[in-house]
């Protein structure tokens, strides 16, 4: 008799197995449906609200502009603003080692005066985090309170989550250059502008995920992707 209860239980045992299999299975499917649906609705508000951004219609009072590069059309944009006020000091984040203001100034002659008088190159950014830091650097040596933020209009979600983190205390006002891909209606059925935007939205993911990794695991990530 104990045999005959052994092998029964020897016999239920891969069936207890597999439904339990099959429950964690069913499990991690809904989980993920759950997880691909709020990745989709977020990029549907992302790329909308990207879509639909422009810049105020009246300059904010801010002590400093901070442009960071990535486009010609950033730049541009960034002189413009401080055209309208020489009191403001203007830092092009993220420049090539090798560019100088005489450089810059043959790209814009229409803003050489500005160039020589207003502008700071920073040429340490490597992303858009290190570009955060040492923007605050900056605005520490300056004694600045304040910024208007000048970066493509799809980068800015991203850019203001770094400079918010970096310098809690500081005003930062957004200025989104637009592009133009994504003034048409039917811009995600361009394969180009699709996959950009999609790349920023995962960027964008990651890096508020990063308010819950801790530090360390994120800067050996970081650092062995950039050595």
């Amino acid at each position: 008799m104990a045999s005959s209860n052994t092998d029964t239980k020897a016999a239920n045992r891969p069936s207890l197995l597999a439904r339990l299999f099959s429950g964690v299975l069913k499990l991690v499917i809904v989980l993920a449906f759950i997880a691909t649906g709020m990745l989709i609705g977020g990029f549907a508000k992302f790329s909308t609200d990207v879509a639909e951004s422009h810049p105020p219609q009246n300059v904010p009072p801010a002590d400093a502009i901070v442009v960071l590069t990535g486009g010609s059309e950033r730049i541009s944009a960034a002189l413009e603003l401080l055209a309208q006020d020489r009191n403001r000091r203007l830092l092009i984040s993220g420049v090539n080692p090798t560019t100088s203001a005489a450089a810059l100034s043959e790209l814009h002659p229409e803003h050489q005066d500005l160039i020589a008088c207003c502008v700071d190159l920073d040429s340490a950014s490597m992303d858009t985090i290190s570009n955060a830091v040492e923007t605050r650097k900056w605005m520490a040596q300056n004694g600045h309170a304040s910024l208007i933020l000048v970066t493509s209009a799809y980068h800015m979600p991203r850019s203001r989550m770094e400079f918010a983190r970096q310098m809690p205390g500081i005003e930062v006002y957004s200025w989104p250059v637009a592009l133009d891909e994504l003034n048409r209606e039917d811009w995600w059925k361009d394969p180009a502008t699709l996959r950009l935007m999609i790349s920023e939205y995962i960027k964008y993911v990651g890096a508020w995920s990063r308010d819950f990794v801790k530090p360390d695991v994120f800067d050996s990530v970081r650092s062995s992707l950039f050595s």
